[in-house]
Protein backbone atom coordinates (compact mmCIF):
# COMPACT_ATOMS: atom_id res chain seq x y z
CA UNK A 1 0.00 0.00 0.00
CA UNK A 2 1.02 3.63 -0.39
CA UNK A 3 2.56 5.34 2.61
CA UNK A 4 0.05 6.89 4.98
CA UNK A 5 0.76 10.57 5.66
CA UNK A 6 0.63 11.04 9.45
CA UNK A 7 0.54 14.28 11.44
CA UNK A 8 0.95 14.31 15.23
CA UNK A 9 -0.51 17.26 17.12
CA UNK A 10 1.49 18.58 20.08
CA UNK A 11 -1.05 17.10 22.53
CA UNK A 12 -0.15 13.58 21.34
CA UNK A 13 3.50 14.16 22.15
CA UNK A 14 2.38 15.49 25.53
CA UNK A 15 0.11 12.46 26.15
CA UNK A 16 3.17 10.26 25.68
CA UNK A 17 5.04 12.38 28.22
CA UNK A 18 7.48 13.60 25.56
CA UNK A 19 9.07 10.20 26.14
CA UNK A 20 10.45 9.06 22.82
CA UNK A 21 11.18 5.64 24.25
CA UNK A 22 7.48 5.11 24.99
CA UNK A 23 5.64 2.38 23.09
CA UNK A 24 3.66 4.71 20.77
CA UNK A 25 6.74 6.75 19.83
CA UNK A 26 8.83 3.64 19.14
CA UNK A 27 5.99 2.17 17.07
CA UNK A 28 5.86 5.33 14.94
CA UNK A 29 9.59 5.06 14.26
CA UNK A 30 9.16 1.38 13.35
CA UNK A 31 6.28 2.06 10.95
CA UNK A 32 8.27 4.84 9.30
CA UNK A 33 11.34 2.69 8.83
CA UNK A 34 9.18 -0.08 7.34
CA UNK A 35 7.88 2.41 4.78
CA UNK A 36 4.28 2.16 5.99
CA UNK A 37 3.86 5.77 7.11
CA UNK A 38 5.41 9.16 6.41
CA UNK A 39 5.33 11.63 9.30
CA UNK A 40 4.86 15.32 8.68
CA UNK A 41 4.82 18.20 11.15
CA UNK A 42 4.80 22.00 11.09
CA UNK A 43 7.22 24.58 12.39
CA UNK A 44 4.51 25.62 14.86
CA UNK A 45 4.24 22.13 16.36
CA UNK A 46 8.01 21.63 16.52
CA UNK A 47 8.41 24.91 18.40
CA UNK A 48 5.51 24.11 20.71
CA UNK A 49 6.76 20.63 21.58
CA UNK A 50 10.23 22.01 22.24
CA UNK A 51 8.73 24.56 24.62
CA UNK A 52 6.67 21.90 26.37
CA UNK A 53 9.82 19.83 26.87
CA UNK A 54 11.53 22.82 28.50
CA UNK A 55 8.47 23.24 30.73
CA UNK A 56 8.73 19.57 31.74
CA UNK A 57 12.35 20.07 32.76
CA UNK A 58 11.49 23.21 34.73
CA UNK A 59 8.75 21.33 36.59
CA UNK A 60 11.08 18.42 37.31
CA UNK A 61 13.85 20.76 38.51
CA UNK A 62 11.45 22.53 40.86
CA UNK A 63 10.26 19.24 42.36
CA UNK A 64 13.82 17.93 42.57
CA UNK A 65 14.89 21.07 44.43
CA UNK A 66 12.14 20.52 47.01
CA UNK A 67 13.15 16.87 47.32
CA UNK A 68 16.80 17.80 47.84
CA UNK A 69 15.86 20.41 50.44
CA UNK A 70 14.07 17.79 52.52
CA UNK A 71 16.57 14.99 51.88
CA UNK A 72 18.14 15.11 55.36
CA UNK A 73 19.75 11.78 56.23
CA UNK A 74 19.21 10.57 52.67
CA UNK A 75 22.27 12.61 51.71
CA UNK A 76 24.39 10.07 53.59
CA UNK A 77 23.52 7.43 51.01
CA UNK A 78 25.82 7.66 47.94
CA UNK A 79 23.32 5.91 45.67
CA UNK A 80 20.81 8.73 46.29
CA UNK A 81 23.16 11.51 45.20
CA UNK A 82 21.55 11.69 41.76
CA UNK A 83 18.26 12.66 43.40
CA UNK A 84 19.55 15.29 45.83
CA UNK A 85 22.56 16.95 44.13
CA UNK A 86 22.12 20.18 42.19
CA UNK A 87 21.37 19.58 38.52
CA UNK A 88 22.37 21.50 35.39
CA UNK A 89 18.94 22.54 34.15
CA UNK A 90 20.11 23.97 30.81
CA UNK A 91 22.09 20.84 30.00
CA UNK A 92 19.10 18.65 30.81
CA UNK A 93 16.89 20.82 28.57
CA UNK A 94 19.41 20.48 25.75
CA UNK A 95 19.49 16.68 26.04
CA UNK A 96 15.70 16.41 26.38
CA UNK A 97 15.12 18.52 23.26
CA UNK A 98 17.79 16.56 21.41
CA UNK A 99 15.74 13.40 22.00
CA UNK A 100 12.89 15.12 20.15
CA UNK A 101 15.20 16.09 17.29
CA UNK A 102 16.45 12.49 17.15
CA UNK A 103 12.85 11.32 16.82
CA UNK A 104 12.25 13.74 13.94
CA UNK A 105 15.45 12.51 12.30
CA UNK A 106 14.72 8.81 12.81
CA UNK A 107 11.26 9.21 11.29
CA UNK A 108 12.58 11.44 8.48
CA UNK A 109 9.84 13.86 9.48
CA UNK A 110 9.03 16.58 6.95
CA UNK A 111 8.51 19.89 8.78
CA UNK A 112 6.15 22.21 6.89
CA UNK A 113 6.31 25.98 7.15
CA UNK A 114 3.38 28.37 7.36
CA UNK A 115 4.78 30.94 4.94
CA UNK A 116 2.25 30.53 2.13
CA UNK A 117 -1.05 30.27 4.02
CA UNK A 118 -3.92 32.58 3.08
CA UNK A 119 -3.84 35.25 5.80
CA UNK A 120 -7.06 36.90 4.58
CA UNK A 121 -8.98 33.61 4.76
CA UNK A 122 -7.55 32.97 8.22
CA UNK A 123 -8.70 36.36 9.49
CA UNK A 124 -12.13 35.80 7.92
CA UNK A 125 -12.42 32.54 9.89
CA UNK A 126 -11.36 34.39 13.04
CA UNK A 127 -13.95 37.15 12.75
CA UNK A 128 -16.68 34.68 11.85
CA UNK A 129 -15.67 32.31 14.68
CA UNK A 130 -15.20 29.30 12.44
CA UNK A 131 -13.25 26.40 13.94
CA UNK A 132 -10.55 26.29 15.20
CA UNK A 133 -11.55 29.75 16.41
CA UNK A 134 -13.88 29.44 19.37
CA UNK A 135 -15.29 31.65 22.05
CA UNK A 136 -13.69 31.56 25.51
CA UNK A 137 -10.43 30.15 24.16
CA UNK A 138 -7.06 31.90 24.38
CA UNK A 139 -6.41 33.72 21.10
CA UNK A 140 -2.79 32.53 21.03
CA UNK A 141 -3.93 28.91 21.04
CA UNK A 142 -6.58 29.60 18.41
CA UNK A 143 -4.17 31.24 15.98
CA UNK A 144 -1.58 28.52 16.58
CA UNK A 145 -4.12 25.85 15.64
CA UNK A 146 -5.33 27.90 12.67
CA UNK A 147 -1.81 28.14 11.24
CA UNK A 148 -1.45 24.36 11.57
CA UNK A 149 -4.86 23.67 9.99
CA UNK A 150 -4.19 25.96 7.03
CA UNK A 151 -0.72 24.46 6.52
CA UNK A 152 -2.13 20.92 6.51
CA UNK A 153 -4.96 21.87 4.16
CA UNK A 154 -2.49 23.33 1.69
CA UNK A 155 -0.31 20.22 1.90
CA UNK A 156 -3.26 17.90 1.29
CA UNK A 157 -4.33 19.93 -1.76
CA UNK A 158 -0.86 20.42 -3.23
CA UNK A 159 0.06 16.74 -2.96
CA UNK A 160 -3.47 15.31 -3.31
CA UNK A 161 -2.96 13.29 -0.15
CA UNK A 162 -5.18 12.21 2.73
CA UNK A 163 -3.54 13.25 6.00
CA UNK A 164 -4.03 11.03 9.05
CA UNK A 165 -4.16 13.39 12.04
CA UNK A 166 -3.56 12.29 15.63
CA UNK A 167 -5.05 14.91 17.96
CA UNK A 168 -7.41 15.14 20.94
CA UNK A 169 -8.02 18.89 20.50
CA UNK A 170 -11.75 19.25 19.78
CA UNK A 171 -11.50 22.68 18.17
CA UNK A 172 -8.56 21.66 16.02
CA UNK A 173 -10.24 18.41 14.93
CA UNK A 174 -13.52 20.25 14.35
CA UNK A 175 -11.80 22.45 11.79
CA UNK A 176 -10.98 19.31 9.76
CA UNK A 177 -14.39 17.67 10.15
CA UNK A 178 -16.20 16.95 6.89
CA UNK A 179 -13.01 17.23 4.82
CA UNK A 180 -12.31 13.92 3.07
CA UNK A 181 -8.63 14.84 2.87
CA UNK A 182 -8.30 14.16 6.60
CA UNK A 183 -8.84 11.20 8.88
CA UNK A 184 -8.66 11.98 12.61
CA UNK A 185 -7.63 9.77 15.53
CA UNK A 186 -7.74 10.67 19.21
CA UNK A 187 -4.51 8.81 19.95
CA UNK A 188 -1.75 6.90 18.18
CA UNK A 189 -3.17 3.51 19.18
CA UNK A 190 -6.28 4.20 17.06
CA UNK A 191 -4.01 4.91 14.09
CA UNK A 192 -2.15 1.63 14.68
CA UNK A 193 -5.44 -0.28 14.69
CA UNK A 194 -6.39 1.31 11.36
CA UNK A 195 -2.97 0.48 9.88
CA UNK A 196 -3.32 -3.14 10.99
CA UNK A 197 -6.68 -3.34 9.25
CA UNK A 198 -5.47 -1.70 6.03
CA UNK A 199 -2.01 -3.30 5.88
CA UNK A 200 -2.87 -6.79 7.07
CA UNK A 201 -6.54 -7.71 7.37
CA UNK A 202 -7.90 -6.12 4.17
CA UNK A 203 -5.03 -7.33 1.91
CA UNK A 204 -5.36 -10.83 3.35
CA UNK A 205 -9.08 -10.78 2.63
CA UNK A 206 -8.32 -9.59 -0.91
CA UNK A 207 -5.87 -12.47 -1.40
CA UNK A 208 -8.53 -14.96 -0.36
CA UNK A 209 -11.07 -13.36 -2.70
CA UNK A 210 -8.69 -13.42 -5.67
CA UNK A 211 -7.71 -17.05 -5.09
CA UNK A 212 -11.38 -18.02 -4.78
CA UNK A 213 -12.13 -16.22 -8.05
CA UNK A 214 -9.26 -17.99 -9.84
CA UNK A 215 -10.35 -21.39 -8.56
CA UNK A 216 -13.97 -20.76 -9.54
CA UNK A 217 -13.16 -19.49 -13.04
CA UNK A 218 -10.38 -21.77 -14.31
CA UNK A 219 -11.89 -22.34 -17.76
CA UNK A 220 -12.66 -18.66 -18.35
CA UNK A 221 -9.14 -17.59 -17.33
CA UNK A 222 -7.58 -20.25 -19.59
CA UNK A 223 -9.70 -19.00 -22.50
CA UNK A 224 -8.73 -15.35 -21.90
CA UNK A 225 -5.02 -16.18 -21.73
CA UNK A 226 -5.22 -18.32 -24.86
CA UNK A 227 -7.03 -15.52 -26.74
CA UNK A 228 -4.35 -13.05 -25.67
CA UNK A 229 -1.59 -15.37 -26.90
CA UNK A 230 -3.37 -16.06 -30.18
CA UNK A 231 -3.70 -12.34 -30.81
CA UNK A 232 0.02 -11.61 -30.57
CA UNK A 233 2.66 -11.41 -33.26
CA UNK A 234 5.92 -13.40 -33.34
CA UNK A 235 9.40 -12.01 -32.63
CA UNK A 236 12.25 -14.40 -33.36
CA UNK A 237 16.01 -13.79 -33.72
CA UNK A 238 15.69 -9.99 -33.96
CA UNK A 239 13.20 -10.26 -36.81
CA UNK A 240 9.55 -9.28 -36.64
CA UNK A 241 7.02 -11.30 -38.65
CA UNK A 242 3.27 -11.39 -38.82
CA UNK A 243 1.99 -14.87 -38.20
CA UNK A 244 -0.75 -16.94 -36.67
CA UNK A 245 -0.55 -19.09 -33.57
CA UNK A 246 -2.39 -22.31 -34.29
CA UNK A 247 -3.17 -23.23 -30.69
CA UNK A 248 -2.29 -22.40 -27.09
CA UNK A 249 -2.60 -24.56 -24.03
CA UNK A 250 -2.40 -23.24 -20.45
CA UNK A 251 -0.91 -25.91 -18.21
CA UNK A 252 0.08 -23.92 -15.10
CA UNK A 253 -0.91 -20.65 -13.40
CA UNK A 254 0.71 -19.13 -10.34
CA UNK A 255 -0.03 -15.95 -8.36
CA UNK A 256 3.27 -14.60 -7.12
CA UNK A 257 2.18 -11.47 -5.22
CA UNK A 258 -1.07 -9.64 -4.45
Amino acid sequence: MNKLIVFLDSNEYKRCGHNFKSTPMKKLVELTQKGIIKIISTNVVVSEVSQHIEDDVDTFASEQKKLAHDAGAIRNIPEMAVFVNKIDIEEIKRKAKQAFQDFLHDTECEVLTSKEIDADALLDDYFNKRLPFERNVRKGDEFKDAFIVYTLRKYSIDFEQCVHVVSSDKGFCGALEGNDKFRVYQRSEELFTYITMVAEEIPQANVISVHDYINDNQDLIDELIADAINGTSIYVDEEYNEGNIVSAEISFKKTNQL
